[in-house]
Order: structure tokens, then sequence, then C-alpha cells
């Protein structure tokens, strides 16, 4: 069964067309969120590892090889569901995302684009 979201979207962009309008062009473009943490009291950024989707093998193998300090930092914790839902909420198409990154890339029109830089 197809989604009645998916309907009405492809319903809307033939009718589009067939009323001679063409659909605005999309393009690919990953966007760059702001940082995940802020520092705390004491200036430094906590992680606890339970918080991040790490499994207890991949702790394991970090604390046998990491050279950086702690287990984890920002770029081990998930894109908050938040910042993804107000970026697709412009109409922007999600295609993914990165938590090391912490950048999700989207396809979007130029309106959209202007849309999320103004989030």
């Amino acid at each position: 069964m197809i989604p009645a979201a998916l309907v009405v979207c492809a319903f809307a962009a033939l009718a589009g067309q067939l009323a001679g309008k063409p659909a605005e062009p999309t393009r690919a473009m990953w966007i760059e969120l702001t940082p995940k943490l802020t520092a705390s009291a004491s200036g430094k950024h906590v992680v606890d590892p339970v918080d991040t989707p790490l499994t207890p093998r991949a702790l394991a193998r970090r604390a046998a090889h990491r050279t950086l300090p702690g287990l984890v930092d920002a770029g081990d914790l998930p894109i908050a569901v938040e910042r993804v839902a107000a970026i697709t909420a412009t109409g922007a198409e999600l295609r993914t995302q990165s938590r090391w990154l912490n950048a999700v890339s989207v396809t979007a029109t130029d309106a959209e684009i202007r849309a999320i830089a103004s989030c």
C-alpha cells in the first residue's frame, strides 16, 4: 500500500506539470549543524557512554586503543530528532545523516534551503 502523503506529493507534482508549471529544481547538499554540546561549568565536554549508540564491544575496543581522552566524545552522540524534524519541516527531503560530521544531507529547492538557513 502506498502511503497517503506520498500519493498527495506525487499528485501535487503531477498537477503542477500538467498546468505547465515546471517543477522547481532541487539539489543535494550537506548541512552542518551547530555543535551538539556546550561546555560544562568545568569547561570540559562530558559525554556519558550510556547516551551513545555504541555497543559494549565498541567501548571495550576504544578502551584498548583510543588515544584521545575519554571513551566517547560529542561525535558519538546521535543527531537530535528535533533538529532533523526542523529541517524536514521546510519540505526538504532527508537523504542521510552523520553523527560524526554533525551534519545531514538533504535534497532541497532554493526556497527550502533559505528556510533551513533561517532556522
